[in-house]
């Protein structure tokens, strides 16, 4: 469509409108983004370079003019419930239910925890790994700490004691890279005028990314579709890696949850991964009460220790002495 076409008359130039309208939910739409009509008027304007004027054609308001098109049969307006903070949202005639569902409802498949945490968080003293023959990733304290689980030991030994390449070290993704992706976000366009202003600002502060996070949760619509788009850059990043190291990262089923289930008394929970790789002879045995009792005490809080009941006689020595 020739968005600089001129026009002589409201009558021609509305219809003009209308088309550049539709071009614009449908290019919100493809790159994965929620038609508001803040994002939409934004759109206009940028295809119709500044061009587009809802007052040139005789409207006191954008919502005017959405409402003009949604009597032409041009678009559906989504209007938010009284009272909400929430801005309309435009679709076209004949989408999809599912693409018309509001952001917050249609989401990117998370990656699994283990994975995001290994490649995004930028913790230190970790070591990140993933284990060639399975693509399972792995993170632990680089160094032993004082009271941590035996099976956190046990596999910082075995990937320590492993051979080359059985175990490929995985650096977090770097914070340039991430202030790039976001560059790119804003520049993509579709955001409101003011929240593309706000974030713009925010990368060119001192500590862009934690200003740009602060900022960009002020925009609900914005701080969704940035959300996605992160989680879509990351997972290109991994496939990236992996192919360069030639090595497969599971990336495709979301991490369990990390709360533990509640189960009956006496039921023993699915061991976790870093315990299944643990050797035959460091697992606790069915059926031994001592090494039970070692392992739920391993997996303890510091409060739920405290309310640990022990009998004086247990923490004497043999010889009737206390233990220095």
């Amino acid at each position: 469509m020739n968005y600089q076409q001129p026009a002589e008359s409201h009558a021609e130039a509305e219809p003009l409108a209308f088309g550049v309208l539709v071009d614009a939910v449908t290019q919100l739409r493809e790159r994965r983004k929620v038609p508001t009509a803040a994002g939409v008027r934004s759109e206009m304007t940028r295809l119709t370079a500044s061009g587009f004027s809802h007052e040139a054609l005789g409207y006191e308001r954008f919502r005017d003019f959405l409402a003009a098109a949604e009597g032409s049969g041009r678009v559906l307006l989504t209007r938010p419930e009284p009272g909400s903070q929430a801005d309309i949202e435009v679709s076209l005639p004949g989408e999809q239910l599912a693409t018309r569902l509001p952001k917050s409802r249609v989401r990117e498949v998370p990656l699994p925890g283990e994975v995001w945490k290994a490649f995004v968080s930028w913790s230190p003293g970790l070591r990140r790994v993933v284990e060639r023959a399975t693509g399972q990733v792995f993170t632990f304290p680089a160094e032993g700490l004082a009271l941590e689980p035996h099976s956190i030991a046990s596999l910082r030994s075995r990937v320590e004691a492993s051979p080359p390449g059985e175990f490929v070290d995985i650096e977090p993704i770097d914070r340039q890279l991430h202030e790039q992706w976001a560059g790119e976000f804003i520049s993509e366009g579709g955001l409101s005028s003011e929240a593309a202003d706000v974030l713009r600002a925010a990368l060119g502060s001192d500590k862009p990314l934690g200003a740009f996070a602060s900022a960009i949760r002020g925009f609900e619509n914005e701080n969704e579709a940035w959300t996605a788009y992160r989680l879509r850059k990351v997972r290109q990043y991994i496939s990236q890696w992996s192919a360069a190291r030639e090595v497969r990262v599971s990336i495709d089923s979301p991490e369990p949850s990390a709360e533990r289930e509640r189960r009956p008394h006496g039921v023993m929970a699915r061991p976790s991964r870093e315990e299944r790789l643990l050797p035959a002879a460091d697992q606790p045995r069915a059926g031994d009460p001592r090494q039970i009792v070692i392992a739920a005490i391993e997996q303890m809080t510091l409060s739920e220790l405290l309310e640990l009941r022990i009998p004086a006689r247990i923490l004497l020595t043999r010889d009737g002495r206390r233990p220095v």
